[in-house]
Protein backbone atom coordinates (compact mmCIF):
# COMPACT_ATOMS: atom_id res chain seq x y z
CA UNK A 1 0.00 0.00 0.00
CA UNK A 2 1.31 3.39 -0.97
CA UNK A 3 2.23 6.06 1.51
CA UNK A 4 0.81 9.60 1.31
CA UNK A 5 2.67 11.87 -1.07
CA UNK A 6 5.66 13.49 0.61
CA UNK A 7 5.90 10.90 3.38
CA UNK A 8 9.47 10.12 4.47
CA UNK A 9 8.51 6.80 6.02
CA UNK A 10 9.68 4.10 3.57
CA UNK A 11 8.59 1.13 5.67
CA UNK A 12 5.84 -1.06 4.17
CA UNK A 13 2.45 -0.28 5.56
CA UNK A 14 0.37 -2.89 7.33
CA UNK A 15 -2.61 -4.15 5.32
CA UNK A 16 -5.90 -2.67 6.34
CA UNK A 17 -8.67 -4.82 7.69
CA UNK A 18 -10.81 -4.15 4.60
CA UNK A 19 -8.14 -5.54 2.28
CA UNK A 20 -7.86 -8.68 4.43
CA UNK A 21 -11.63 -9.17 4.36
CA UNK A 22 -11.72 -8.72 0.59
CA UNK A 23 -8.89 -11.19 0.10
CA UNK A 24 -10.69 -13.78 2.20
CA UNK A 25 -13.96 -13.04 0.43
CA UNK A 26 -12.55 -13.74 -3.04
CA UNK A 27 -10.79 -16.86 -1.63
CA UNK A 28 -7.46 -15.88 -3.17
CA UNK A 29 -8.63 -16.04 -6.79
CA UNK A 30 -7.26 -12.53 -7.31
CA UNK A 31 -3.56 -11.94 -6.76
CA UNK A 32 -1.88 -8.66 -5.95
CA UNK A 33 -2.51 -5.69 -8.29
CA UNK A 34 -5.83 -7.22 -9.41
CA UNK A 35 -4.36 -10.05 -11.50
CA UNK A 36 -6.25 -13.38 -11.57
CA UNK A 37 -4.74 -16.40 -9.88
CA UNK A 38 -3.94 -19.01 -12.56
CA UNK A 39 -3.55 -21.76 -9.97
CA UNK A 40 -7.07 -21.33 -8.62
CA UNK A 41 -9.33 -19.22 -10.87
CA UNK A 42 -12.24 -19.78 -8.48
CA UNK A 43 -10.18 -19.51 -5.31
CA UNK A 44 -9.57 -22.04 -2.57
CA UNK A 45 -11.73 -24.12 -0.29
CA UNK A 46 -11.60 -23.88 3.51
CA UNK A 47 -9.16 -26.81 3.41
CA UNK A 48 -6.80 -24.96 1.03
CA UNK A 49 -7.72 -26.92 -2.14
CA UNK A 50 -8.28 -25.13 -5.50
CA UNK A 51 -11.93 -24.85 -6.49
CA UNK A 52 -13.16 -26.02 -9.92
CA UNK A 53 -16.54 -24.29 -9.61
CA UNK A 54 -17.61 -20.87 -8.32
CA UNK A 55 -17.31 -20.82 -4.51
CA UNK A 56 -19.94 -20.27 -1.86
CA UNK A 57 -19.26 -18.15 1.18
CA UNK A 58 -18.31 -19.98 4.38
CA UNK A 59 -21.37 -20.90 6.38
CA UNK A 60 -19.80 -20.34 9.79
CA UNK A 61 -17.22 -18.20 11.50
CA UNK A 62 -15.06 -21.28 12.03
CA UNK A 63 -15.05 -21.91 8.29
CA UNK A 64 -14.05 -18.30 7.58
CA UNK A 65 -11.17 -18.58 10.04
CA UNK A 66 -10.00 -21.86 8.44
CA UNK A 67 -10.11 -20.24 5.00
CA UNK A 68 -8.13 -17.25 6.25
CA UNK A 69 -5.47 -19.52 7.77
CA UNK A 70 -5.13 -21.51 4.54
CA UNK A 71 -4.71 -18.32 2.53
CA UNK A 72 -2.17 -17.02 5.03
CA UNK A 73 -0.19 -20.25 4.65
CA UNK A 74 -0.09 -19.73 0.85
CA UNK A 75 0.99 -16.11 1.26
CA UNK A 76 -2.14 -14.72 -0.39
CA UNK A 77 -3.37 -12.95 2.75
CA UNK A 78 -1.24 -11.18 5.29
CA UNK A 79 -1.90 -11.87 8.92
CA UNK A 80 -4.36 -9.54 10.47
CA UNK A 81 -2.59 -6.88 12.51
CA UNK A 82 -3.89 -7.34 16.03
CA UNK A 83 -4.34 -4.70 18.64
CA UNK A 84 -1.25 -3.28 20.25
CA UNK A 85 -0.30 -5.66 23.06
CA UNK A 86 1.19 -2.85 25.11
CA UNK A 87 4.17 -3.29 27.37
CA UNK A 88 4.95 -6.98 27.89
CA UNK A 89 4.75 -8.21 31.45
CA UNK A 90 8.09 -8.70 33.15
CA UNK A 91 8.75 -12.29 34.19
CA UNK A 92 8.25 -12.76 37.91
CA UNK A 93 10.41 -15.29 39.76
CA UNK A 94 8.18 -17.44 42.04
CA UNK A 95 11.11 -18.20 44.34
CA UNK A 96 11.63 -14.49 44.97
CA UNK A 97 7.92 -14.12 45.68
CA UNK A 98 8.17 -16.95 48.25
CA UNK A 99 11.19 -15.41 49.97
CA UNK A 100 9.62 -11.94 50.21
CA UNK A 101 6.29 -13.28 51.44
CA UNK A 102 8.05 -15.33 54.14
CA UNK A 103 9.58 -12.18 55.67
CA UNK A 104 6.22 -10.38 55.70
CA UNK A 105 6.55 -8.01 52.73
CA UNK A 106 3.33 -6.39 51.56
CA UNK A 107 2.02 -6.79 48.01
CA UNK A 108 2.99 -3.20 47.24
CA UNK A 109 6.57 -3.76 48.40
CA UNK A 110 6.88 -6.97 46.38
CA UNK A 111 5.44 -5.31 43.27
CA UNK A 112 7.93 -2.44 43.59
CA UNK A 113 10.91 -4.80 43.82
CA UNK A 114 9.70 -7.27 41.17
CA UNK A 115 8.78 -4.48 38.70
CA UNK A 116 5.20 -5.67 38.22
CA UNK A 117 1.73 -4.57 39.24
CA UNK A 118 -0.08 -5.50 42.43
CA UNK A 119 -2.88 -6.98 40.31
CA UNK A 120 -0.41 -9.34 38.64
CA UNK A 121 0.78 -10.62 42.02
CA UNK A 122 -2.78 -11.03 43.30
CA UNK A 123 -3.88 -12.82 40.13
CA UNK A 124 -0.93 -15.21 39.70
CA UNK A 125 0.56 -15.72 43.17
CA UNK A 126 -2.27 -15.18 45.69
CA UNK A 127 -2.13 -18.72 47.11
CA UNK A 128 1.68 -18.80 47.08
CA UNK A 129 1.91 -15.50 48.97
CA UNK A 130 -0.66 -16.54 51.59
CA UNK A 131 1.08 -19.90 52.18
CA UNK A 132 4.57 -18.47 52.70
CA UNK A 133 3.33 -15.58 54.83
CA UNK A 134 1.85 -18.16 57.19
CA UNK A 135 5.15 -20.05 57.15
CA UNK A 136 6.99 -16.82 58.03
CA UNK A 137 4.68 -16.22 61.00
CA UNK A 138 5.25 -19.78 62.19
CA UNK A 139 9.03 -19.33 62.00
CA UNK A 140 8.80 -16.12 64.03
CA UNK A 141 6.65 -17.79 66.68
CA UNK A 142 9.09 -20.69 66.88
CA UNK A 143 12.00 -18.27 67.35
CA UNK A 144 10.15 -16.30 70.05
CA UNK A 145 9.35 -19.49 71.95
CA UNK A 146 12.97 -20.65 71.70
CA UNK A 147 14.17 -17.29 73.10
CA UNK A 148 11.64 -17.44 75.96
CA UNK A 149 12.63 -21.00 76.90
CA UNK A 150 16.38 -20.69 76.30
CA UNK A 151 18.65 -23.67 75.68
CA UNK A 152 21.76 -25.32 77.00
CA UNK A 153 25.17 -25.23 75.35
CA UNK A 154 25.84 -27.74 72.60
CA UNK A 155 29.21 -29.40 72.06
CA UNK A 156 30.59 -31.55 69.27
CA UNK A 157 33.61 -33.79 69.70
CA UNK A 158 36.51 -33.19 67.33
CA UNK A 159 37.26 -36.53 65.60
CA UNK A 160 41.02 -35.86 65.59
CA UNK A 161 41.71 -34.37 69.01
CA UNK A 162 38.67 -35.92 70.79
CA UNK A 163 38.13 -32.55 72.48
CA UNK A 164 34.60 -31.19 72.79
CA UNK A 165 34.12 -28.07 70.69
CA UNK A 166 31.44 -25.52 71.51
CA UNK A 167 28.93 -25.45 68.66
CA UNK A 168 26.19 -23.29 70.17
CA UNK A 169 26.58 -21.30 73.39
CA UNK A 170 23.99 -21.54 76.11
CA UNK A 171 21.17 -19.01 76.18
CA UNK A 172 19.28 -18.43 79.44
CA UNK A 173 15.50 -18.09 79.36
CA UNK A 174 14.35 -14.58 78.51
CA UNK A 175 11.79 -13.32 81.05
CA UNK A 176 10.68 -10.36 78.90
CA UNK A 177 9.89 -12.61 75.94
CA UNK A 178 8.03 -15.01 78.24
CA UNK A 179 5.94 -12.09 79.57
CA UNK A 180 5.29 -10.88 76.02
CA UNK A 181 4.11 -14.31 74.87
CA UNK A 182 2.00 -14.72 78.00
CA UNK A 183 0.18 -11.47 77.32
CA UNK A 184 -0.42 -12.10 73.60
CA UNK A 185 -0.89 -15.87 73.52
CA UNK A 186 -2.48 -16.53 76.92
CA UNK A 187 -4.25 -13.20 77.47
CA UNK A 188 -2.42 -12.51 80.73
CA UNK A 189 -2.48 -8.99 82.18
CA UNK A 190 -0.56 -7.04 84.78
CA UNK A 191 -2.69 -6.77 87.95
CA UNK A 192 -2.56 -3.33 89.61
CA UNK A 193 -1.24 -3.08 93.17
CA UNK A 194 -4.06 -3.43 95.70
CA UNK A 195 -2.27 -3.31 99.06
CA UNK A 196 -2.47 0.43 99.72
CA UNK A 197 -3.74 1.37 103.20
CA UNK A 198 -5.89 4.46 103.55
CA UNK A 199 -5.90 6.11 107.00
CA UNK A 200 -8.52 8.82 107.67
CA UNK A 201 -9.36 10.63 110.93
CA UNK A 202 -7.00 8.50 112.96
CA UNK A 203 -8.32 5.11 111.80
CA UNK A 204 -7.99 2.78 108.81
CA UNK A 205 -10.78 3.30 106.29
CA UNK A 206 -13.03 0.34 105.48
CA UNK A 207 -13.54 -1.24 102.07
CA UNK A 208 -10.02 -0.73 100.77
CA UNK A 209 -8.73 -3.88 99.00
CA UNK A 210 -5.50 -5.24 100.39
CA UNK A 211 -3.37 -8.38 100.14
CA UNK A 212 -2.24 -8.07 103.79
CA UNK A 213 -3.78 -9.85 106.69
CA UNK A 214 -6.09 -7.77 108.95
CA UNK A 215 -3.56 -7.98 111.84
CA UNK A 216 -0.73 -6.65 109.67
CA UNK A 217 -2.93 -3.84 108.38
CA UNK A 218 -3.93 -2.81 111.92
CA UNK A 219 -0.32 -2.76 113.15
CA UNK A 220 0.85 -0.85 110.09
CA UNK A 221 -1.97 1.67 110.47
CA UNK A 222 -1.13 2.26 114.16
CA UNK A 223 2.58 2.64 113.37
CA UNK A 224 1.73 5.02 110.54
CA UNK A 225 -0.32 7.22 112.89
CA UNK A 226 2.62 7.47 115.28
CA UNK A 227 5.00 8.46 112.50
CA UNK A 228 2.55 10.71 110.63
CA UNK A 229 0.19 12.52 113.06
CA UNK A 230 -1.24 14.49 110.13
CA UNK A 231 -3.24 11.37 109.20
CA UNK A 232 -5.62 12.06 112.10
CA UNK A 233 -6.51 15.45 110.60
CA UNK A 234 -7.13 14.35 106.99
CA UNK A 235 -6.70 11.35 104.79
CA UNK A 236 -3.36 10.07 103.57
CA UNK A 237 -2.39 6.73 102.06
CA UNK A 238 0.53 4.43 102.65
CA UNK A 239 1.45 2.18 99.74
CA UNK A 240 3.60 -0.95 99.76
CA UNK A 241 6.72 1.08 99.01
CA UNK A 242 6.16 2.94 102.35
CA UNK A 243 5.75 6.31 100.61
CA UNK A 244 3.23 8.76 102.06
CA UNK A 245 0.81 10.23 99.52
CA UNK A 246 -2.08 12.58 100.05
CA UNK A 247 -5.34 10.78 99.26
Amino acid sequence: MARPKGSKDKRPRKPRLDSIKNAVKDRGKTLHEGKPNPEAPYGYSVNGEPLATPPKPPRSEAGRIRLQKSLEAKGLVKKRPGASPGRPESPVDPEQVKAMAAIGCTNEEMASVLKCSVDTLSRKFANLIAEHRDKGRMSLRRLQLRIAQGHTAEYQTDPETKIPVLVRPAMPPNAQMAIHLGKHWLGQKDAPAQNNILVANGAKAQGIPSEMSPETEARLAALFLEICPEAAEGAVSLDKSMEVMVA
